[in-house]
């Protein structure tokens, strides 16, 4: 039986791709600005919060989605993608909107920013699970990859280039107010979202797909999705928090000024530019299972370039910008391989429970790793500074020992990803 997508006019379902490309556009700056930039870090810096409430609110996406995504999924069959999107881009908007207006909150202003970052938490796995619905009606399986690739691309640039402006106009000791028009105008954007995925026409077919009792069932014994999400969970509790604690070590030890670390951050979200840009061409020159492993190896290499940066040692700029570029683009690939596996792996007619299980695994491990930074850095657990031979190690170049660690550990669950291990069933088709 032919999919939806199949069904569709080729004209018809160009456009519909089309409006789901302007989707993320209209949404990319806020998730761009929370996950990418350091302006929410600055945001917090200059509201006078500590470090440990900096990297908790780095933690909230996966403390939030963990118990969320899967209960979301039902309600996304019971109302409908699109109420859901609506519900999303709502509070997202609202999220931001909240921020802006923190510091009339006086000594406060710190708190409610970190409740407007959890007010957006909550529309992420709102969106998530709708999401891969979406796709699942417009694409075609061939289709997924370069779709992945070219649509993270676009963003990213748009959102790289706006954001690179906004740091060179920030300055080394940015006014408040200048960080409350920025997140008021990301909030007021993130509603565009909403009026594009409305110009879409969905399958609606909400009887076919399981109850989520059934639904869940199907995904969790579904063996390659499990293995994979696993993974995915470890793997993420080991490197999630590098690349904000990277940008909160050049802020906090390294001394670089508001406007530097900023600029800097401009270049991670060049490096996603180019993983976006390059995913779709390295996924077929290497195939699934090798660029994993490449990905693998590159948060190695980057938790390693971390741990040797030194304040005062030579290069220490373009060292610095080189690994954000390397991390952001391993992430950007990570990401890209993480969407095609889902939709990959999952059953016919189960897209949005087999993504919300994957991504609560996830998100489970976003959630521990940035956690566990939070409380190191912020109640002492950490030797505040340690020597080995004549280095003094910081309690960041601790923590991104840490990660190495982590990482190298979980290369052995490589062998547990179904790209791998060459053993699926029928539906597979990555």
């Amino acid at each position: 039986m032919p999919s939806y997508a199949e069904t569709l006019p080729v004209g018809e379902r160009k456009r519909y791709i089309g409006y789901a490309y302007v989707s993320t556009w209209f949404g990319c700056f806020a998730d761009v600005m929370m996950d990418s930039t350091a302006i929410i870090m600055i945001y917090f810096v200059l509201l006078n919060a500590g470090n440990s409430l900096i990297m908790f609110s780095t933690a909230l996406t996966g403390i939030v989605q963990i118990p969320l995504l899967i209960p979301v999924s039902a309600l996304v069959d019971r109302f409908g993608v699109k109420r859901m999107v609506a519900v999303s881009c709502s509070l997202s908007c609202a999220g931001y909107l909240l921020m802006s207006v923190a510091p009339f909150a006086g000594s406060a202003a710190q708190y409610i920013v970190l409740l407007g970052v959890f007010i957006f938490c909550l529309s992420r796995p709102i969106w998530a699970t709708s999401w891969y619905p979406i796709l699942g009606d417009i694409l075609l399986p061939e289709e997924r990859g370069n779709f992945f690739g070219r649509m993270r691309f676009s963003y990213y640039v748009l959102t790289g280039t706006v954001f690179y402006f906004v740091g060179q106009f920030m300055g080394k000791n940015p006014p408040v107010w200048y960080l409350q028009i920025a997140t008021a105008i990301t909030g007021l954007l993130a509603l565009g979202r909403f009026f594009c995925i409305n110009k879409i026409k969905l399958s609606g077919q909400k009887q076919d797909r399981p109850e989520l009792k059934k639904a869940f069932s199907i995904s969790i014994h579904n063996s390659p999705l499990v293995s994979f999400s696993i993974y995915c969970c470890f793997f993420s509790l080991a490197s999630s928090a590098i690349i904000p604690l990277g940008m909160l070590y050049m802020k906090q030890s390294l001394g670089y000024d508001a406007d530097t670390v900023q600029k800097l951050s401009s270049m991670g979200i060049a490096g996603s530019v180019v993983g976006f840009l390059m995913y779709g061409w390295i996924q077929k020159k290497l195939g699934m299972r090798n660029l994993q492993i490449t990905v693998h190896a590159l948060w190695l290499a980057v938790a390693a370039g971390f741990f040797c940066c030194f304040k005062g040692m030579p290069l220490l700029l373009p060292l610095s910008g080189t690994l954000l570029f390397l991390s952001s683009l391993a992430l950007a690939w990570f990401n890209c391989c993480f969407s095609q596996e889902c939709l990959a792996l999952s059953r016919p007619g189960n897209n949005a429970m087999a993504s919300a299980l994957a991504s609560t695994y996830n998100s489970i491990g976003n959630a521990i790793g940035r956690t566990a930074g939070s409380i190191l850095l912020g109640n002492g657990l950490l030797a505040v500074t340690w020597k080995w031979h004549d280095f003094v190690i910081t309690d960041f170049q601790s923590l991104f020992l840490l990660s190495f660690g982590g990482i190298l550990i979980c290369g052995v669950m490589l062998l547990s990803l179904p790209s791998v291990i060459p053993n699926h069933d029928d539906y597979y088709k990555p």
